[in-house]
């Protein structure tokens, strides 16, 4: 019987496809390190979210420095990085993400107080109203497709 691994609840596992010259590159890395082959993938992947040219790093509108997007929008729940997207990068939003984030802006339950047109903050979400009507939003937007 083959053995099972325990898995991390707080890791995901992803399959890459590279190169043989891009696999020993990384193997050198790692060797050069002292580290595994993750450690160096985890490492280059994180050093790229962090480039402006091409990763994840914008200036929210209003701020004078870049801040690494990741930060701003990551949550362990799904609908709090929908409302994070659409408020501070919209345009790296799925269109299922778009339905969801324009289902959440016309739906006054779910907003604290008015909000000025075009720039709601986080912290005019009514978050415990949003988390108990996530499951039919979900609903609502897999019947959409």
């Amino acid at each position: 019987m083959p053995r099972r691994r325990a898995i991390n609840p707080r890791t995901n596992v992803i399959a890459v496809r590279v190169t043989p010259k891009m696999r020993f590159g990384l193997e050198l890395l790692a060797q050069e390190r002292g580290a595994t082959l993750t450690d160096i993938v985890i490492l280059a992947v994180d050093n790229l979210f962090g480039t402006e040219a091409i990763g994840l790093l914008r200036k929210p509108p209003g701020e004078d420095g870049g801040a690494p997007i990741l930060d701003r929008v990551w949550s362990p729940q799904e609908c709090e990085r929908v409302v994070r997207l659409g408020i501070y990068v919209p345009e790296l939003m799925s269109d299922r993400q778009r339905y969801l984030w324009s289902c959440i802006r016309e739906t006054r339950k779910f907003w604290k107080r008015r909000t000025e047109p075009g720039h709601p903050k986080p912290d005019d979400v009514n978050w415990e109203a949003l988390a108990k009507d996530w499951p039919d939003l979900e609903r609502r937007a897999d019947d959409v497709k």
